[in-house]
């Protein structure tokens, strides 16, 4: 269940027409990845109507959400949370930014984002929202996600490349324990059930992420742990996932390497295919490529643990 109440908290840039505020805004953004906060979004227009029809329409959008320097919005359940990032913003930046925390009702803010929200396959798998339901005559596995305020609908190029990888990972390697980091709606860490995983362990620092995966996992009918941290401190895992943004996966690396069993493979994704070749030297002789895939300018990379890799 949904709580009553969403925040948010828009964070605009002053001087729009200095060039020094996207440096501002540039700074902002790699200061929420640091603290752990990439879920923000960027430009808000008051007022839009969904039913609006864009395409006859003479507004400029672009130029209404801010342009270069739109706002960026977080959207979170937790106003408290907010608050705390409210402060360090506050501390770090003080009169570069104007910072708002604004209540919304939950039940309409949601309803903004129904219409982009579509059904989709795989090659195993019909994901749904739950405002939608299954064609009498599809015979793929449903997977059902309501995102909530947590990030991986199955949309993103990156959600979709981890589920074709481990839709075929499923296939060719027994799984038994896999480990989910970053786990948004548990879209992964379903799917992994529902292609015989034994047992799943999903993880996410962001507290909408947890409530948003129970969620999911109890409306398909699946069981698994979840947690609200980042990369456990011990475990062995025959498949690790990690579908986050590269300035976070480059902080954890070595951690999600530790958590793979000799034998077992470590998936990566949330990577701009300009930012791959930044990965080899960090993993160094620690694990092999076993494959790679790329989607719309994003890649996810399959590694293997060898027996006898050094650690």
């Amino acid at each position: 269940m949904h709580p009553n109440s969403t925040y948010e908290l828009r964070i605009s840039f002053q001087d729009q027409g200095d060039k020094k505020a996207l440096h501002v805004k540039e700074d902002v953004k790699q200061f929420l990845i640091s603290i752990g906060e990439a879920t923000f979004v960027e430009g808000v227009v008051d007022g839009l109507d969904l039913d609006f029809d864009y395409d006859h329409d003479d507004r400029d959008y672009y130029e209404e959400l801010g342009g270069a320097i739109a706002p960026l919005s977080i959207y979170k359940y937790d106003k408290s949370h907010l608050q705390q990032i409210e402060v360090l913003l506050s501390k770090k930046f003080g009169e570069e930014l104007s910072i708002n925390l604004v209540e919304l009702d939950t039940q309409e803010w949601m309803e903004g984002w129904k219409d982009s929200f579509k059904p989709f396959t795989t090659e195993r798998f019909f994901v749904y929202p739950p405002w939608e339901s299954v064609p009498a005559n599809e015979d793929r596995m449903p997977l059902m996600i309501e995102p909530g305020m947590a990030f991986g609908t199955g949309q993103h190029a990156t959600t979709q490349l981890c589920l074709q990888e481990i839709e075929r990972h499923g296939t060719q390697n027994p799984m038994s324990q896999a480990l989910d980091v970053g786990t948004g709606t548990g879209i992964l860490a379903i799917a992994l059930l529902k292609l015989g995983c034994k047992q799943v362990l999903a993880t996410d620092i962001d507290p909408d992420a947890v409530i948003a995966t129970r969620d999911n996992a109890r409306e398909n009918a699946v069981s698994f742990e979840v947690r609200q941290e980042s990369v456990p401190s011990e475990g062995a895992y025959d498949l690790v996932i990690a579908n986050i943004l590269f300035t976070v996966i480059r902080r954890i690396l070595d951690d999600l390497i530790a958590r793979v069993q000799p034998g077992g493979h470590l998936l990566l994704s949330g990577i701009l295919a300009e930012e791959e070749h930044e990965i080899d030297p960090l993993v160094g002789n620690r694990l092999s490529v076993v494959r790679k895939q790329e989607l719309n300018g994003w890649v996810s990379l399959l590694y293997r643990k060898d027996h006898g890799a050094p650690v």
